[in-house]
């Protein structure tokens, strides 16, 4: 009991397990290794010599560092051991991993721009808006995506990098669709000049994103709030 209590005290965070459930998914069977089977984001190894075959290296390399323990018929590793066995997988099969991004990426992609139908909403099943998507992607997948591509040895992208990214596409695209307002104001110069309208007056600016931290108030600056009761007369005779 005591080696279950051992192993069972780690935890991932959602990032986290979400590229692990990507990684037993896509590369690693079940009857080699099996997540989240006897311990609470453990990994119970059933088959070593095939787990060192898509590791590519001894596993003694991932039970020398976290906690586990061989109760007979299967080795318990512990959530810190389940991470080392994902990252390492992930090393020893890069291509896969990057390869399996790249096309995810592409679908979601396109549900960024078409929404998605068939997708679990509060309303029930049915059609989620490409701003939903999209909020998805940055708040469960894109996370994760950097995970596994750090853990198949690429440095994740800087925020200063995707800031300048994002600036050299919103000036790509502020041609292009330029190029495309001359193009219909050729044969609706009113729709043209209304798109030319929206796209110059809806753009999104820093002072809309910019948090505003109001200063505190005196207490002369304070306004007051009248709160009307309801008054009993009553009356003497």
């Amino acid at each position: 009991m005591a080696n279950w209590e051992r192993i069972d005290g780690g935890k991932l965070d959602r990032v986290e397990e979400s590229a692990v459930l990507d990684v037993f998914q896509l590369l690693i069977p079940d009857n080699v290794a099996t997540y989240y089977d006897a311990v609470r984001h453990g990994t119970s190894i059933w088959d070593r010599h095939a787990m060192e075959e898509l590791l590519k290296r001894p596993l003694t390399e991932v039970l020398d560092r976290v906690e586990w323990f061989d109760p007979g018929y299967a080795i318990q590793l512990s959530a810190e051991g389940t991470l080392l066995i994902a990252e390492f997988v992930c090393a020893a099969n890069s291509f896969v991993v990057l390869e399996h991004i790249m096309s995810k990426e592409a679908e979601i992609r396109k549900n960024c721009k078409h929404g998605r139908d068939g997708a679990y909403t509060l309303e029930g099943k049915g059609f989620s808006p490409p701003e939903r998507e999209y909020e998805l992607y940055r708040k469960y997948d894109r996370p994760a995506h950097e995970l596994l591509r750090s853990w198949c040895g690429y440095r994740a992208v800087s925020t200063t990098e995707r800031l300048l990214a994002a600036e050299a596409e919103v000036q790509r695209l502020d041609i292009l669709v330029t190029r495309l307002i001359s193009v219909v104001r050729k044969y609706e110069p009113d729709n043209a000049d209304a798109y030319a309208g929206e796209h110059d007056d809806d753009r999104i600016r820093t002072e809309a994103i910019r948090p505003v931290v109001d200063r505190p108030l005196a207490p002369a600056e304070i306004p007051v709030i009248e709160v009307p009761v309801r008054q009993n007369w009553r009356y003497w005779s």
